[in-house]
């Protein structure tokens, strides 16, 4: 009897009541203090978090940065941004304030990677390389204001509405002296902000291809070079490899543009499946691969959408048989509220099982004595 009390006590107390969240726990901003008029600087910016794990099978990861800034572009201009080979990144401007908007580069060879091989589990940061404009302010400061973080469970459908928002109001601010020099002005490189803000800050797994190429000289009236002519060509070409729409005949997988992963779960006698896909652009072609052998493809069917301009994108589908997997083809969702109030009944009901094992072992002991009387006459 010992060892069942034992045994239902420790099992309360293992029972997990809170799970630890990830979390921003703080923002900064390093650089230089002091620059002269007419020179270039860098000032990197900070986002720390905790309760990322990465080499953790279940924990979050991270899928995209935004953070805004504050400045007076009177005396500062923004004209690069640099975050290793982890990120996309692209500065922007909108009512007055700029914006460093980051994505996840799924191929990148980031030693910060999760366990997924997709997201990222580290913490952010992004350098910005400033101009100091010709002024007479002796001193301004450079604020970053507000910073949001986007979430997704390992291994998931990376799907939006599976998505965790992190957020941080904790601004931080760095002050400039501005010296003025007639020494080493160099001339105004141009701005790399753009005057639009994404609609939403939810990143698509696979970025958006960012145009670095550089605008031509405006003073150049004739382009003699035809590989330059040939490149501008090129660039001025459609470059957009989205889907609008991909069936599958007989399945559902509720399609997002953004999300170029899906699973369908299947019987083990199918081997082809009907594949429907439709690009955004016209000028863009599709070519669709393994939907005709699922087997010998090993059940994977790529859509590949290739753009005017020859970039590409791929959509994949995972067909998974009952059998391979041995889980119905679908999900319990629990919220924590319903979560906590299922531990609560499990407490209960092993609190009301102990008076019921007590009295069963006392009835057992009482025959077991009875039986011992009995062979002693």
């Amino acid at each position: 009897m010992k060892k069942i009390m034992l045994i239902i006590i420790t099992a309360m107390f293992l029972i997990p009541f809170d799970v630890k969240a990830a979390s921003i726990t703080g923002t900064q901003i390093s650089g230089k203090n002091s620059v002269n008029i007419g020179e270039s600087f860098s000032l990197s910016f900070h986002i720390n978090y905790s309760g990322i794990q990465k080499t953790a099978s279940d924990s979050p990861g991270i899928a995209g940065v935004i953070f805004e800034l504050e400045f007076d572009d009177n005396i500062f201009s923004v004209t690069g941004v640099s975050n290793g080979d982890e990120w996309d990144t692209i500065v922007g401007k909108s009512d007055g304030k700029y914006y460093v908007f980051s994505t996840i580069r799924e191929n990148s060879s980031s030693k910060d990677k999760c366990a997924d091989d997709v997201l990222y589990c580290g913490n952010y940061v992004a350098t910005l390389t400033f101009y100091v404009k010709d002024t007479n302010v002796q001193n301004a400061d450079i604020k970053m204001t507000t910073a949001e973080t986007v979430l997704f469970k390992v291994n998931s459908d990376y799907s939006e509405n599976d998505a965790i928002l992190l957020s941080s109001t904790n601004g931080k601010s760095h002050n400039i002296s501005i010296n003025k020099t007639n020494n080493n002005i160099q001339e105004e490189p141009p701005s790399i902000a753009s005057n639009s803000k994404p609609n939403n800050i939810i990143p698509q797994i696979e970025p958006k291809e960012v145009d670095t190429n550089k605008q031509p000289n405006s003073n150049n009236t004739q382009n003699n070079n035809p590989d330059q002519e040939n490149k501008n060509q090129e660039t001025s070409k459609n470059n957009n490899t989205n889907l609008s729409s991909l069936k599958i005949k007989n399945y559902d997988i509720n399609f997002e543009k953004g999300k170029t992963k899906y699973v369908i779960y299947i019987n083990k006698n199918i081997n082809k499946l009907k594949i429907e896909a439709t690009p955004e652009e016209k000028t863009s072609t599709i070519k669709i691969k393994g939907a005709d052998n699922l087997k010998k493809n090993n059940y994977e069917v790529e859509i590949e959408v290739t753009a005017e301009n020859n970039s590409k994108k791929t959509y994949t589908v995972v067909a998974k048989t009952i059998k391979q997997t041995n889980i119905a083809p679908f999900k319990i969702k629990l919220s924590k509220k319903n979560m906590q109030a299922i531990i609560k009944v499990a407490i209960i009901a092993s609190l009301l099982l102990i008076p019921f094992f007590i009295i069963i072992y006392l009835k057992n002991r009482k025959l077991n004595k009875l039986f011992d009387d009995l062979d002693n006459i």
